[in-house]
């Protein structure tokens, strides 16, 4: 949107981007200003023109107040009020031959009415315009003309550099110059006499710093003015031979004696005119935010006039409005500009809130459908609209509002220790802290880092906290089809379903139409923006079988919302896992009544997995009867305070694992017996470490204790034993991966193998919390 001139017309349209404002009255002068200049387009081309002249005049007064400018800082803000002068004075040419629309004779033919129609807004603006600071800017003038006739056009910015004023600019300076300038004449006829005197065409004379005055001659014409008395040669080069002489000497001293003078008086008139620039340093800066404002105004009348952008209608809010916040055939500036490049015309979409029925706006939609670009669009209308500019639709009745809250895309602050998660709800936190009724929120998949029943879940709640409490205008894209019945009126009843549609044929073909509409989306179609990504056929032929399940998988997670009221969501929620008390309780209770031992996600467990739990907890009551008769034997293998001979572990490895009575294929056999040895071994190995020395009424080793979960209350009691033994039993249930190595538990944990510990197993659960949570699933 950037059409800007000048440096500060640029600065001040991206003060006003990053700081919109939340006034009427100065929104509407600023839409003025930009209406006016695209109803007068020859007045903008001449003041456009104009502005190119344009240096950086704030800066410069910066400079030259730190006492780090030059001529060229003061050149800079003479040309800048010259053309202020000029600007001002053709918009009040344009101000005395404008009429007012009642003034204009309704009955004269079109073809000569010639009169300028200004309306009475427009006139008051450019008025503001003309008459901020006029009397200070007349005042300048003097100074103005001064600058431009003492300082030279082609100066140095350097102050320190010799001769940036004009010879004629002081009576002091112009005696200097013509002492300066018969000096420099006596050293041209010493030269041109030297030369004719020893036919040396190529003798020069000259001065570096490094070496003083010398007198330069080529090698070859060298030795004539070796035999003179009068030169002395001080140095040799390649092809130049140089020498030195007192007459050439003292003449020099004299130029650079004058050169200095002639730079101190030019800097005692440098210091009076930047003395005097500083002076008025404020109406300086106050007539350059002049043009900062017409150069920000003419910017965003060409981008009006280029893109067709309309003139928006602003009210305040409040809790009386019946005047909705609406957008018609919004579009969003940045993806249409892009478009338009590539000769492609961009899908334009209409925007209501209505206090009564669709302050909340929920929209669904396939992948890559334009759910967040439909989201940036309508904020960016709001952004652009009271910074003072057109908005790109059609139509627009907008509400003031006082913040725009965002959280879109997804990333990770590694910096901070943050996840993506993390990051998400951080900044989901600070929207419902902070914004207020007034506010406009933009809300794009919330919850979707996580397990797909959690982020439904905070998706609900912050859904309904936008509704209930915080009752702003906000739009909420989501992938979560489960909550729209939840959320629907009654249950929300400012709440609008919207939708992007997609065209699919019978044919499998399928097109994004990029409209918002009424209505609900029950399908993503990610099949189809990975089939545009160019995902490898032969996977996406296993895709469709998977994308079969998700329907009943958004069946399991939509059970979280069956709750009749938002108390009983939260206990449901928090009570949906017991404790690790409860559960051991649970499991004496079973085995007192002849019940099977739970084990693993008590819903839906395979009788071969309830039957392998009861196999291998037969091998913990064995191992447990036999590691008390173990003794340490020198040249054995210790783990722990046990011994581990290596013969009994091949003879314990070998020994042949019942199967249970099931209609298992053969390969189920096989795999259920890999998997039965490898529980063995991993359940001997813990308990050897873990459970004799709970048994012997021995301390148990911290770290062993902090590598199950961080179980802080294992003491030396018998029934302390009996709950490590409870969590050794409960892995067992697991689904092991040959290939990666890694075991995968139904509670949607992870135990991995790491390869220098292939014999026992990490888990991978640090605190009493990640504890509390597992045991809740036994």
């Amino acid at each position: 949107i950037d059409h800007t001139r000048t440096s500060a017309g640029a600065r001040l349209l991206a003060k006003r981007l990053v700081a919109p404002s939340t006034s009427i009255d100065i929104i509407e002068q600023r839409l003025d200003l930009v209406e006016f200049f695209c109803s007068n387009l020859r007045v903008r081309e001449r003041i456009y023109n104009q502005l190119e002249n344009i240096g950086d005049v704030e800066r410069a007064v910066n400079k030259l107040s730190l006492n780090c400018g030059g001529p060229h800082d003061l050149l800079a803000i003479a040309s800048t009020l010259r053309e202020v002068s000029r600007i001002k004075h053709t918009l009040r040419e344009y101000l005395a031959s404008a009429k007012a629309p009642n003034q204009i004779q309704l009955q004269q033919p079109r073809r000569r009415q010639t009169t300028t129609v200004m309306s009475h807004s427009q006139r008051s603006a450019i008025n503001d315009i003309v008459q901020r600071k006029e009397q200070a800017l007349q005042a300048l003038s003097g100074v103005v003309r001064e600058i431009a006739s003492k300082i030279r056009k082609d100066a140095e910015r350097d102050v320190r550099a010799f001769g940036f004023l004009n010879p004629d600019c002081s009576p002091e300076i112009t005696q200097l110059h013509a002492k300066l300038s018969e000096k420099e004449n006596e050293r041209r006829a010493l030269q041109q006499k030297w030369q004719t005197q020893y036919s040396c065409l190529s003798l020069k004379l000259d001065s570096i710093p490094a070496l003083g005055q010398f007198i330069e001659v080529s090698k070859r014409e060298s030795d004539r003015l070796a035999h003179s008395k009068e030169f002395r040669m001080i140095q040799s080069l390649k092809s130049k031979v140089r020498f030195e002489n007192q007459q050439w000497t003292y003449l020099l001293s004299e130029i650079e004696m004058l050169r200095g003078r002639i730079q101190a008086e030019e800097m005692r008139v440098f210091e009076e005119l930047r003395d005097r620039v500083l002076a008025s340093s404020t109406a300086i800066r106050t007539n350059s935010r002049v043009l900062a404002d017409i150069d920000v105004a003419i910017s965003m009348s060409v981008l009006a006039t280029t893109r067709q952008y309309t003139r928006p209608k602003l009210c305040e809010q409040t809790e009386t409005q019946t005047v909705a916040h609406r957008i018609s055939s919004g579009r969003h500036p940045i993806v249409e500009s892009q478009l338009l490049t590539a000769n492609r015309q961009y899908v334009s979409n209409d925007c209501l809130f209505s206090s009564k029925d669709s302050r909340v706006l929920l929209l669904t939609g396939p992948n890559m459908g334009g759910k967040s670009t439909y989201l940036r669009q309508i904020a960016l209308t709001s952004v652009l609209a009271q910074m003072g500019s057109f908005v790109p639709a059609d139509d627009a009745h907008l509400h003031i509002v006082d913040a725009i809250y965002s959280r879109i895309g997804a990333h990770d602050n590694l910096a901070l220790d943050q996840s993506t998660f993390m990051v998400e709800m951080s900044e989901t936190a600070e929207i419902l802290r902070h914004a207020t009724s007034n506010s406009l929120v933009i809300l794009d998949e919330i919850g979707r880092g996580t397990a797909t029943a959690d982020g439904a879940a905070i998706a609900y709640a912050t859904l309904k906290h936008l509704h209930d409490h915080i009752r702003c205008k906000a739009i909420f894209a989501t992938h979560y089809h489960e909550l729209v019945p939840h959320v629907l009126p009654p249950s929300l009843s400012a709440l609008q379903p919207l939708q992007t549609a997609i065209y699919e044929d019978q044919a499998g073909g399928f097109a994004f139409l990029h409209k918002v509409k009424p209505g609900i989306c029950t399908q993503s179609h990610a099949l189809y923006v990975a089939q545009i990504a160019g995902i490898p056929k032969n996977v996406l032929t296993q895709a469709p079988f998977e994308s079969d399940s998700e329907s009943e998988h958004e069946r399991l997670v939509s059970t979280a919302f069956q709750a009749s009221s938002e108390d009983e969501l939260s206990a449901d929620l928090s009570n949906a896992k017991l404790s690790v008390t409860d559960a051991i309780q649970k499991r004496d209770n079973d085995l007192a009544s002849g019940k099977a031992v739970p084990v693993g996600v008590t819903r839906g467990v395979p009788d071969h997995i309830s039957a392998a739990a009861a196999h291998d907890l037969q091998l913990v009551k064995s191992e447990r009867k036999s590691s008390q008769r173990v003794q340490q034997v020198p040249g054995k293998e210790k783990v722990g305070m046990l011994v581990k001979s290596n013969q009994a572990q091949k003879q314990r490895m070998a020994t042949p694992i019942d199967v249970p009575q099931s209609s298992m294929s053969q390969e189920q056999v096989k795999s259920y017996r890999n998997a039965a040895r490898l529980r063995e071994k991993y359940l001997v190995d813990s308990f050897k470490s873990v459970g004799y020395q709970a048994m012997q009424q021995k301390p148990l080793n911290r770290r062993w204790i902090n590598n199950f979960g961080g179980f802080k209350h294992a003491h030396t009691k018998y029934d302390e034993k009996e709950a490590i033994e409870d969590m050794l039993k409960t892995l067992i249930n697991v689904k092991i991966t040959n290939d990666n190595e890694v075991i995968d538990t139904p509670s949607q944990m992870t135990i991995v193998l790491k390869p220098h510990q292939r014999e026992g197993v990490t888990w991978m659960m640090r605190n009493e919390k990640d504890f509390e949570k597992f045991g809740g699933i036994l």
